[in-house]
């Protein structure tokens, strides 16, 4: 929602000026929104149920970067989208994970709103990186949709929630939900240790 332009209004300028109030300039000290990604712990996100997930005080995306999948599939190349969901809320998925302490160093935070997602697909039980840095495309968690009751997903027909999931658009997301600034993570995407088990 746009607010209006209050220096515009005749009747706010005319009491103004009969209260001798001079017109000031003003800063918010709102820093420029910046679009980021980040590799965060997992408990280091705040995913508070039925609200938009935050880090730092800033709304973000959720995905998992290592991405583990039967090295067949990715070597002949059908994997088109990736099975794995990004999240926008604390929906049921992420707080299970994170009671449960799984997974804690290789989940994504980001505020992009276009594009795919850059993902590495790593062979089951850690055995082995088969691709890094793949572009893939992503779908948006059901469990989120319904945790937020995103456009009215939770009591929604079948036909309509598949639709509500299929055109998600993360422009829009962020634009209901803002950008709260806040610092930034510690890791970037690039420079995150890859998540591999020990061979104990």
């Amino acid at each position: 929602m746009r607010l209006p332009d209050f220096r515009e209004n005749r009747e706010l300028n005319e009491l103004r000026k009969k209260m001798g109030a001079d017109l000031i300039p003003w800063d918010s000290g709102k820093i420029p929104w910046k679009p980021f990604t980040k590799i965060v712990q997992l408990r280091e996100i705040d995913i508070g149920p039925g609200k938009p997930i935050t880090h730092n005080g800033k709304t973000v995306i959720v995905y998992i970067r290592d991405q583990y999948l039967p090295r067949r599939q990715v070597a002949e190349n059908l994997v088109p989208e990736s099975p794995y969901k990004f999240h926008i809320a604390g929906c049921s998925t992420l707080q299970d994970m994170q009671r449960k302490g799984k997974y804690d160093d290789r989940y994504v935070v980001t505020n992009h709103t276009h594009g795919k997602f850059e993902v590495n697909f790593l062979e089951a039980f850690g055995k082995g990186v088969i691709k890094e840095g793949i572009e893939c495309q992503l779908h948006v968690c059901r469990n989120c949709l319904r945790a937020l009751n995103y456009e009215g997903y939770s009591t929604a027909s079948a036909q309509c929630r598949n639709k509500i999931r299929n055109t998600f658009d993360r422009e829009v997301f962020f634009e209901k939900y803002g950008r709260q600034i806040g610092r930034e993570p510690l890791h970037s995407f690039k420079t995150a240790p890859r998540n591999e088990y020990t061979d104990d």
